[in-house]
């Protein structure tokens, strides 16, 4: 039962066939969870060390990590009965916390970082690079994503766990906390909850309040829920009856619609289907391509080529049209008019300006494959504008 109600959780759903960083995280952190769940705790501690290579969520469970780790090394000595005399309770439990905290195994959360620095430096030879390289816009108090109320990420637990799985969830929490079981599951989502509840509701690091930053630790969001799911089946096995099965089949089968539903509403994973028709036609009437510059990752993608390749724009708009400038001939554009003017501040006629021949331009209307809306908002229609443009 965990895997489905990992696949059910709507936002887990949308992302499992993007290339977004969430899921990454999510695998590295459940395989980090496992060895410490096994006993293997220094391998998992090495492998959480990792997290922070895929996502800023890293620094949190490291920290966590740590805590996890203390914690569990008080126990030991505890169970142990390693003191026979102590001086006093509160004296010898500062002395037990600073030597766990000074404990150099402590270091094993800092790997992760210290490969990060040190391939950095291997590669670009700057030893400061990740700092000079930090986006400009990931600032503490930057508010560059704009701000919501402290509740905000509570308002969008439908979208994190599943409307139909909201009680089970919930139900779940609430047992493993009274019974403090599968703490370090229950204690990562609770972590991030509360980090991100404060860093959208201040304007902190770029919060932009998005339900797809709890896919980190979907695997945990499972584990709770089933635990809720256990929960509610063994108090209200004889309220249900023999409907027992029946229901839990409806629950599983709406929620697979309401992720179905979800991802097809959602407008921009429709550009999938525009770039596919600009590729298809530009395999008609192929160019060779030195050089290939993209505002969107799938764009990259279908043309099976690196991400690297392009200049390293920012969100400056001068900056970056004088690297197109300085692109080198057989430059081929593939641009849309929404990323790439939000992003990079350019548009398809820009590089028409810099010297760039348009190929081919074409407007799509998307709709969603299986439940076409007729508003503008979420659901409705996607208006997109894709280009390619060539340097000869």
């Amino acid at each position: 039962m965990a895997i489905p109600l990992l696949f059910l959780q709507p936002s887990f759903f949308l992302l499992s066939s993007t290339v977004l960083t969430e899921t990454l995280f999510a695998l590295v952190f459940v395989i980090a969870l496992r060895l410490h769940l096994s006993g293997r705790v220094k391998a998992g501690m090495i492998v959480a060390s990792l997290l922070i290579l895929v996502r800023p969520e890293g620094f949190f469970i490291g920290v966590l990590w740590g805590a996890w780790w203390i914690a569990d090394r008080e126990s030991r000595i505890e169970d142990r009965g390693s003191r026979i005399e102590r001086r006093s309770s509160i004296q010898s439990s500062i002395l037990d916390l600073l030597s766990s905290i000074l404990d150099p195994r402590l270091l094993l959360l800092a790997t992760g970082m210290m490969l990060w620095w040190i391939a950095a430096y291997l590669i670009m030879r700057d030893p400061l690079w990740i700092v000079h390289d930090w986006p400009t816009d990931w600032r503490p108090d930057g508010k560059a994503n704009g701000t919501g109320p402290i509740w905000w990420y509570a308002a969008l637990l439908p979208l994190i766990v599943g409307p139909l799985l909201i009680a089970p969830f919930i139900a779940g929490l609430w047992r493993l906390l009274k019974r403090r079981e599968f703490m370090c599951g229950v204690s990562a989502f609770l972590v991030l909850f509360v980090a991100h509840s404060l860093m959208f509701w201040r304007g902190w690091f770029g919060s932009a309040g998005y339900a797809r930053y709890f896919v980190c630790v979907s695997p945990a969001v499972a584990l709770i829920a089933l635990a809720g799911w256990n929960e509610l089946a063994e108090r209200r096995a004889e309220f249900f009856g023999s409907a027992r099965r029946s229901l839990a089949a409806t629950a599983i089968a709406g929620s697979f619609l309401i992720s179905v539903s979800y991802v097809d509403s959602w407008k921009f994973t429709r550009d999938a289907r525009a770039v596919d028709e600009m590729f298809q036609w530009f395999r008609a009437n192929q160019r060779p391509v030195a050089r290939l510059i993209c505002s969107q990752a799938y764009m990259w993608i279908v043309f099976d080529r690196d991400q690297w390749e392009r200049p390293a724009f920012t969100a400056d708009r001068d900056h970056n049209l004088a690297l197109v400038r300085q692109s080198p001939p057989h430059t081929l554009v593939f641009w849309d008019e929404e990323t790439g003017p939000k992003w990079y501040g350019l548009r398809a006629g820009d590089f028409e300006s810099a010297g760039y021949t348009r190929l081919k331009s074409q407007a799509f209307f998307l709709e969603g494959l299986f439940f076409r809306l007729p508003w503008d908002r979420f659901g409705g229609p996607r208006v997109q504008h894709m280009s390619l443009l060539y340097k000869d």
